[in-house]
C-alpha cells in the first residue's frame, strides 16, 4: 500500500519547487528546509538529498549521514524510487528490473544495525507516480506497518548501507533514496 508514500511523494514534489535553505550538509546528506504547506501551524517540513545508487552491478553502496540537527533525529521517512518507462507502470510487463533485489540497511557508526530492509523488487508492495522527469516505481521504507514509520534510530550521524543482492539486468537503472520530516514545535 503506497498511498502514504504516494502523498509523500506529492508533498515532496511541491515542496522540493521551493525547499532552497540548507539546514545541514555532512557526509553525503544535504538536508533542506521547505515551506510549510499543509502542515500544523510551527511545524517545518525538511527534505533529505542523497546521491542515487546503481542497481545495475551487484555491490555495495554506503551513504554517509553525519550530524543531523537534533531536531531531526528519528524523525525522517524513507522511499525508494526507480525512473521507468511509462510501459512498465502495468502489471504484468517484463520489467529489467522486476528480478532485482536490494537491501537497505541503517548502520550506527558502531557498527551495530538499527534497522534493515530487504526488497525483491518486482513482488514487494510498491507502485508507480508520475515525475516532473517521467514515470517511477516506488517503495516504502521503514518501520511499522507498510514500511511507513520513521526508520527507528535515534543518531545524528549513521550509514546507509545500500547491497544490490541481484542486479537489474537494465545497465542504466538508479535509485533515489529520499526522505522526508516535520518537525512540529512544541509550546
Amino acid at each position: 500500500m503506497r498511498i502514504y508514500g504516494q502523498f509523500a511523494l506529492l508533498v515532496l514534489v511541491l515542496a522540493s519547487a521551493g525547499c532552497s535553505t540548507v539546514v545541514a550538509k555532512s557526509g553525503d546528506a544535504k538536508i533542506v528546509k521547505c515551506p510549510q504547506l499543509i502542515h500544523t501551524r510551527g511545524s517545518k517540513m525538511f527534505r533529505m538529498e542523497l546521491p542515487t545508487v546503481s542497481v545495475a552491478q551487484s555491490g555495495t553502496h554506503v551513504l554517509r549521514v553525519r550530524g543531523l540537527p537534533e531536531d531531526l533525529k528519528g524523525l525522517f521517512k524513507y522511499e525508494l524510487s526507480l525512473p521507468v518507462p511509462y510501459e512498465e507502470a502495468f502489471p504484468g510487463k517484463n520489467s529489467p528490473w522486476r528480478d532485482a533485489k536490494i537491501s537497505v540497511a541503517f548502520r550506527r557508526l558502531d557498527g551495530t544495525e538499527a534497522f534493515k530492509q530487504t526488497l525483491p523488487l518486482g513482488t514487494t508492495s510498491h507502485g508507480f507516480s508520475q515525475s516532473h522527469d517521467g514515470w517511477e516505481a516506488g517503495w516504502n521504507l521503514g518501520a511499522g506497518p507498510n514500511h511507513m514509520e520513521p526508520v527507528p534510530t535515534l543518531d545524528d550521524s549513521f550509514d546507509i548501507v545500500f547491497d544490490v543482492e541481484q542486479p537489474s539486468r537494465r545497465a542504466s537503472d538508479r535509485m533515489s533514496l529520499r526522505a522526508y520530516a516535520v518537525y512540529i514545535q512544541k509550546p
